[in-house]
């Protein structure tokens, strides 16, 4: 049986036949695709990552925006808290404050009112009257009824004329802004409108009084201050009606809440 021929390497018969280019061009040809394969996927792979690290930073950034806007809310509440907290305090030792001073009161006039001398009581009483005009009556009263049924009989008639000085005053306004015309009024509504107390407009000393209230008693309205210094204007201050807007109409206005029209001297006329 003869040996197959040896042909020699495959290369030789790609010589022989002219068949080298036509392979290095196919070589080429397959490493030019492969490597536009691995172009195609590198920039996919590429791309994808991209487009996982932005939606992940995305992600991120809404945590965080979250996160912010938690802890704004958070800090806003513990202001307002700390706020509302400050504010009690100030009243409660506005209150203590107030008591410490009718004790005080009690300790200096009482002797006086209760020493059965008619001069002596007689100026106790006025210069209650004149300095604490809505407080004498219960001081009075108080000191009176501490001491039993005679002592409260001798004070009667000076609790009746305390009781007269007492109606005759307030009611009382906090001041919140003086403003040469009307419409120059217009911000305090909406300043105003957080707070529980009424508010209204008066015409005194010429001038348009933006103010709250208005308070029964100048201790009602000394409360009521604390806050309104505190939101609204430092500089808040009380005004008594009875003396500076004893008559007053109201004025209706195109625009805003309208106006108290003070007089002195009487009713006013429509």
């Amino acid at each position: 049986m003869p040996e197959p021929a040896n042909n020699g390497p495959w290369w030789q018969g790609l010589l022989k036949y002219g068949l080298v280019p036509i392979v290095l061009a196919l070589i080429a040809l397959y490493q030019a695709n492969r490597i536009e394969a691995i172009k195609y996927d590198t920039a996919l792979a590429v791309k994808q990552a991209r487009a996982a690290s932005t939606k992940e930073l995305e992600e991120i950034g809404t945590r965080l925006d979250r996160a912010q806007l938690a802890l704004e809310e958070k800090i806003e509440t513990s202001r307002v808290s700390i706020e509302q907290g400050q504010l009690e305090l100030a009243q409660s030792r506005f209150d203590a404050e107030e008591k410490a001073r009718r004790d005080a009161i009690l300790q200096q006039y009482a002797p006086d009112l209760l020493s059965g001398d008619p001069t002596a009581v007689e100026v106790a009483v006025a210069i209650l009257l004149v300095t604490y005009p809505e407080d004498a009556k219960e001081i009075i009263d108080t000191v009176a009824s501490a001491k039993g049924p005679q002592a409260q009989l001798a004070l009667q008639p000076q609790i009746d004329l305390a009781s007269e000085v007492q109606a005759a005053t307030g009611p009382w306004i906090v001041v919140v802004a003086n403003d040469s015309e009307y419409q120059d009024t217009a911000s305090y509504p909406s300043r105003l409108a957080d707070f529980d107390y009424s508010f209204a407009i008066y015409t005194i000393g010429g001038y348009f009084v933006t103010a709250v209230g208005p308070f029964p008693s100048r201790l009602d309205a000394e409360r009521a201050r604390i806050p309104v210094r505190s939101e609204v204007s430092k500089g808040a201050y009380l005004i008594d009606l009875s003396k500076s807007c004893p008559y007053r109409d109201f004025r209706t206005m195109p625009s805003g809440p309208g106006y108290y029209e003070c007089s002195l001297r009487g009713p006013l006329g429509n």
